[in-house]
């Protein structure tokens, strides 16, 4: 089969139809717990990447712990306890987040808080543990998301972007330069490059998304983790047993799930294969041959993935990290090099740094995870975009309307959302506030206080 594995794509036909796949949006996901977070993919999030440098945080950001044995829960903001999206003040959505803010005149975010998370808080604060949110985000971002977040002053301390080491261009959070005991010390994160330095300390969380109304992920922590960890003298035995346990229901919820997976993929392929071109970036790295691939992984890794994964061939370029753009500490697919017209292409991704230079071509995707044997975007990209698309000369058309009738869909299934997930939250904090102290990195900028929380800038 003809791949290129470089930035410089042979040209089909100018005029051909370019479908961008992102390999690490997780559109493809393989089935090992390890597989969920491959370490070549350091910069799947905005706000949480950055160029390489040799960045030096404070000697030491918080204060030390009250007491010797007490236990510390580190908390990511973003994707972690909150989503959040900016707009412009014309394009604010329907009342289905939980709250906005102004960054400027021209320019508002709505954050959705994940479910769960109020109780999550307030269980964690009954446990006694020490509640720090430890973000990537900057101060004047996520401090006023935590403000919001944490009206009762549960989390502790705030540790900001300036908190974050720099390893080879990611935000890194060193735990050991921060004063505690790290038996005592759990992270709470969803990128795998925040907690390189101590993976045996790190809960891995999937990312939380404004539509994901049947998120339970952080009632899921209550009930089996912090739950059970205080018959642990060392909280990475507990990491290690909770995880272990995870490992094996997932294994048993995913048996003959790669089948079901790859006949959509395939047909998706195959039935609209006879449009010139499109271009797919796949996120776990499956190859596919007429289409194209553009990924911000490394060769190495995706382009094991991607022979597994299209043993047809139907994909017919590759585009490795190799071939992105980095702005602003983050990679991104810039199409306008490759040598097509941009009526005549679509890019589907999960992640929006990647496509910022071309949003008019995208196609936003939510992230797959190994365990979500109910998603169906692919799916539902067959049966309500790709069939509908010829009509359209210009692809933009057909995207701004796809999204369009996608948004109204979400508003209906949103209703009556965020009274359920508040209680969890409430549930979390209260009954493990005995316990010492945990420390939980935010992802979408929560603000928290009786725990401490600083932040990194976004």
């Amino acid at each position: 089969m003809a791949r290129m594995e470089d930035s410089t794509l042979k040209q089909d036909a100018y005029g051909s139809i370019g479908t961008f796949i992102d390999l690490n949006t997780r559109n493809f996901m393989s089935t090992t717990f390890q597989s969920r977070f491959p370490s070549p993919m350091s910069l799947q999030f905005a706000g949480n990447s950055a160029h390489s440098s040799t960045h030096v945080p404070p000697p030491c950001a918080l204060p030390p712990p009250t007491s010797p044995n007490q236990r510390t829960v580190f908390l990511d903001l973003d994707h972690t306890l909150i989503c959040s999206k900016s707009c412009p003040p014309s394009l604010l959505p329907p009342r289905d987040h939980d709250f906005l803010f102004d960054d400027d005149p021209n320019c508002v975010t709505c954050v959705w808080k994940r479910p769960y998370v109020d109780e999550f808080l307030e269980y964690l604060s009954q446990k006694k543990f020490e509640i720090v949110v430890f973000t990537a985000a900057v101060e004047s971002y996520a401090s006023v998301i935590l403000d919001e977040l944490d009206p009762k002053g549960l989390i502790s301390h705030r540790l900001y972007r300036k908190s974050c080491k720099i390893l080879d261009g990611s935000y890194v959070k060193d735990l050991s330069d921060l004063r505690r005991d790290l038996k005592n010390v759990v992270i709470i994160d969803d990128q795998p490059t925040s907690y390189r330095l101590q993976p045996e300390n790190a809960i891995p969380i999937r990312p939380f998304f404004d539509d994901d109304l049947q998120d339970h992920e952080l009632k899921k922590l209550m009930d089996n983790f912090f739950n059970n960890c205080e018959q642990y003298e060392d909280l990475k035995d507990a990491i290690k047993h909770y995880l272990e346990v995870e490992k094996q229901n997932r294994r048993g919820r995913l048996r003959g799930f790669v089948i079901k997976k790859r006949i959509s993929l395939n047909r998706l392929l195959i039935e609209f294969k006879h449009l010139p071109c499109f271009w797919l970036c796949p996120i776990w790295n499956p190859s596919l041959t007429p289409y194209s691939f553009f990924t911000a992984a490394v060769e190495s890794y995706a382009s094991v993935i991607l022979d597994e994964l299209d043993p047809k061939g139907l994909i017919s370029h590759r585009l490795y990290r190799k071939s992105c753009k980095i702005l602003d500490g983050s990679y991104v697919k810039d199409l306008s090099d490759l040598r097509r017209d941009l009526k005549n292409v679509v890019i589907i991704d999960d992640q929006p740094t990647s496509y910022r230079l071309q949003p008019e071509n995208a196609i936003p995707i939510r992230p797959f995870f190994d365990d979500d044997l109910q998603d169906h975007e692919l799916k539902k990209l067959m049966d309500n975009f790709f069939n509908n698309c010829e009509q359209y000369e210009d692809l933009k058309d057909a995207i701004k309307h796809y999204l369009e009738v996608e948004k109204q869909n979400r508003r209906g299934r949103l209703r009556g959302f965020v009274i359920k997930k508040r209680i969890s939250l409430n549930r979390l904090l209260i009954e493990f506030k005995h316990l010492p102290c945990f420390w939980l990195c935010p992802i979408w900028n929560p603000s928290l206080t009786p725990y401490s929380c600083r932040f990194q800038n976004i």
